[in-house]
C-alpha cells in the first residue's frame, strides 16, 4: 500500500509539470524489435541450433553407395537433444521487464520445446528525467503495454526432432543422389503448445549427393572397404499463427488516456537451412555396415513477423489531452537473421537382409558446457530398376 501512494505521488509530480523532458516516443518504440526479435530468438533456440544438423544427421547411415539404377525408399527419423536448457542469458533494454515466476526464463529466457509457465514481456514507457518507468498517476500502474511470452511443451530439455522419407538412386561410378521432402513434421508437435498460437504450416526437404572415393581403388572396394564424401543440404520452414483474433501485443484498456494501438500481426515465417560435407569410412560384411564419420555443417536461419502494428500516442502523457495524439508504425518487430558452423562426429551401423535395411547413428557436437547428442534411424527397401525393366 505505500509503495502506490509513493508511485501515485510521483507520479502526479510528473503530470503535474508535464513531463520536464520531453520522451522521445518513436526511440522508446524502436527498442520493441531488438527486444522482441532477442525473445524469438530464444524461443526458437532449438529449432534455430539443431534442426538443420538432425537433417544432415539422418541422410547417410553407410558408405556403401546403390549401384547403378538402383533405388532405395527410406524413412529418417532423428532427434537432437541436451539434458540441460541451452542458451545464454536473454538482454532486456531499459524499456522491458520479462515478468514471470519460472526462474529458468531469467537464466535461459523461454524456449518452445522446454519452458511450459506462463510468462510475458512487459513494455514500459520511460521517464528522461527519473529514467524509470512513466506511472499513471491515479492508478499506480505502470504505463505500458505486454507481450505474452509462448507457452512451450515443457521437457526440460534442449530438444528436436526431424522426420524424412527419402528416395535414393544410384547414377553409377560411385555416387549416390537422395532427395526428401516432408510437410507437417512439426505442426502435428504443435497441438502440444498451449496458448493463443499455433504451428499453421511447416515443410522440410533434403538433397544429398555422396561418392565412393575407394570405388576407384579396386583393392578396397573389392574388400568391402568404402570411403564416401557426402554433400547435402537441407531446408526447413516453418508458420506461426495466432489463433482466431489474438494479436501478439496485449494493451491495458485503462490506459486509452495515453495510448491505444492496432495491433496487425498475421504470424511468424521461420526458416533455417544447411549445407553439410561428410566424410564416412566403411567397412561392409555380409549383413551389417560398421561406419566412422564426421560432418561438418555450415547453417543459417531466419525469423520474421507478418504485418505492423499502429501506435495512437498522447505524446505529453496527460490524461485528457486528445488533441496530442501522434501516431507511430512499427514494422519488423521481429527481424532475426544469423549463421553459424557445427562440427558432428560419431558412428553408424546398418543391417541389410535382402532389399530389406535397418540403420542407426549417433553423432556429438561439442561446445560450451554439455555437448549435444543426435541420434537417428532409417528404415527402408532396397531393389534394381533394371530388373523390374526385364521383367
Amino acid at each position: 500500500m505505500k509503495k502506490s501512494i509513493v508511485y501515485i505521488t510521483l507520479g502526479l509530480l510528473v503530470f503535474s509539470q508535464g513531463l520536464k523532458a520531453q520522451i522521445d516516443i518513436q526511440g522508446q518504440l524502436n527498442e520493441i524489435s531488438p527486444m522482441v526479435s532477442d525473445y524469438m530468438d530464444f524461443y526458437f533456440y532449438d529449432l534455430s541450433n539443431y534442426q538443420g544438423d538432425i537433417y544432415q544427421n539422418s541422410i547417410n547411415y553407410s558408405g556403401d553407395v546403390l549401384g547403378q539404377w538402383e533405388m532405395k525408399i527410406a524413412l529418417n527419423a532423428g532427434i537432437a537433444f541436451k539434458p540441460v536448457y541451452s542458451a545464454n542469458v536473454l538482454r532486456h533494454s531499459n524499456n522491458f521487464e520479462l515478468n514471470g515466476d519460472d526462474p529458468n526464463l531469467y537464466a535461459f529466457g523461454p524456449n518452445m520445446f522446454s519452458n511450459l509457465d506462463e510468462a510475458e514481456l512487459f513494455f514500459r514507457f520511460t521517464d528522461p528525467i527519473t529514467n524509470g518507468a512513466v506511472y499513471d498517476p491515479f492508478t499506480g500502474e505502470k504505463v505500458g503495454f505486454s507481450i505474452p511470452v509462448f507457452e512451450g511443451m515443457g521437457t526440460g530439455m534442449t530438444f528436436s526432432p526431424a522426420v524424412m522419407p527419402v528416395i535414393s538412386l544410384g547414377v553409377g561410378f560411385g555416387t549416390e543422389l537422395s532427395v526428401g521432402i516432408m510437410p507437417g513434421a512439426i505442426q502435428s508437435l504443435g497441438v502440444s503448445i498451449p496458448g493463443d498460437f499455433t504451428i499453421a504450416s511447416d515443410l522440410s526437404y533434403i538433397g544429398a549427393l555422396k561418392h565412393d572415393i575407394f570405388h576407384w581403388i579396386r583393392p578396397l572396394a573389392e574388400r568391402d572397404y568404402h570411403l564416401t564424401l557426402g554433400v547435402n543440404y537441407a531446408s526447413f520452414d516453418m508458420g506461426i499463427a495466432p489463433q482466431s483474433e489474438n494479436g501478439l501485443f496485449k494493451s491495458d484498456q485503462s490506459q486509452r488516456d495515453y495510448y491505444y494501438f492496432d495491433d496487425n500481426f498475421e504470424g511468424i515465417d521461420f526458416h533455417t537451412g544447411a549445407l553439410g560435407f561428410e566424410l564416412m569410412a566403411t567397412k561392409e560384411f555380409k549383413w551389417v555396415d560398421l561406419s566412422l564419420f564426421a560432418s561438418m555443417n555450415q547453417a543459417e536461419y531466419s525469423i520474421k513477423s507478418v504485418g505492423d502494428i499502429v501506435f495512437h500516442i498522447n505524446t505529453s502523457f496527460k490524461a485528457g489531452s486528445a488533441d496530442e495524439f501522434k501516431t507511430y508504425t512499427v514494422s519488423d518487430y521481429v527481424n532475426v537473421n544469423k549463421s553459424f558452423s557445427s562440427l558432428l562426429y560419431g558412428a553408424a551401423v546398418k543391417f541389410h537382409f535382402g532389399g530389406f535395411n535397418l540403420g542407426a547413428k549417433y553423432a556429438y557436437k561439442g561446445g560450451t558446457g554439455q555437448g549435444s547428442h543426435f541420434v537417428s534411424t532409417t528404415l527402408g527397401f532396397a531393389f534394381d530398376l533394371k530388373k523390374k525393366k526385364a521383367e
